[in-house]
């Protein structure tokens, strides 16, 4: 018999990010991730890590994060306001704010 063996998981390039304030209501820190070529016709994808709304950060989907970076598109990750000082739907209403 034998073991299975794992597939190794594909490197992943370390993108540049940053650090963002974004102005909505309550204020949530975003991360934007940008893949190495930029352009006027560069896609942003809006990622709302896992959690519900209730729980999480975006650093449990970096690795996500980062792998849609590789594939060519800008991630605006954000850590949207999360129960107990908000309740719901605030973090879902900051992720539509985060796209305006």
């Amino acid at each position: 018999m034998h073991d299975a063996i794992a597939p190794a998981e594909p490197a992943l390039r370390a993108h540049a990010w940053t650090e963002l304030s974004l102005p909505t209501t309550p204020a949530v820190a975003a991360r934007l991730y940008r893949p190495d070529r930029v352009n006027a016709a560069t896609p942003l994808v809006l990622f709302l890590h896992g959690g519900k709304f209730i729980d999480g950060s975006p650093d449990g989907g970096d690795r996500s994060a980062r792998a849609i970076a590789d594939a060519g598109a800008a991630v605006l990750a954000i850590a949207y306001p999360r129960p107990p000082a908000h309740a719901f739907p605030d973090g879902l209403n900051a992720a539509f704010e985060a796209l305006l």
